[in-house]
């Protein structure tokens, strides 16, 4: 699975065949809302959505073609800047809180003080 600006697509590594997943129009996953950090959970995927400030979980159709429906397991946390980048270790998932990649300028500088970096755990069922 790779998360991009238009959705999620699920890609056969045997044959290189990309397909896009069915999404409801009630679930976000592309532009403002994409995915920063996309991770294989049972039959399900955990979806960083750093503008939405919030982590996600997608749970699949079988055959794994669709999402069918969506849980926000985290969701502006207040130790949250830009939430990106996770690990899962079994029904743990760890993820970087606040990443601050918005307190960079345009010309890679960095004018505002940076906080610790905070790393979140969320256990999931």
């Amino acid at each position: 699975f790779v998360a991009h600006s238009e959705g999620i697509a699920k890609v056969s590594l045997a044959s290189g065949k990309v397909e896009n997943l069915a999404v409801p129009n009630s679930i976000k996953v592309s532009h403002r809302e994409s995915i920063d950090g996309l991770y294989v959970y049972k039959n399900s995927l955990i979806g960083i959505q750093s503008d939405l400030n919030r982590v996600t979980q997608f749970d699949l159709s079988v055959p794994q073609g669709a999402i069918v429906r969506e849980k926000i397991l985290q969701e502006n946390d207040s130790r949250m800047d830009h939430p990106t980048t996770g690990v899962l270790v079994g029904d743990v998932f760890y993820y970087v809180a606040n990443a601050q990649f918005q307190k960079v300028n345009e010309n890679g500088s960095i004018d505002q003080p940076l906080s610790d970096p905070t790393i979140l755990k969320l256990k999931l069922k």
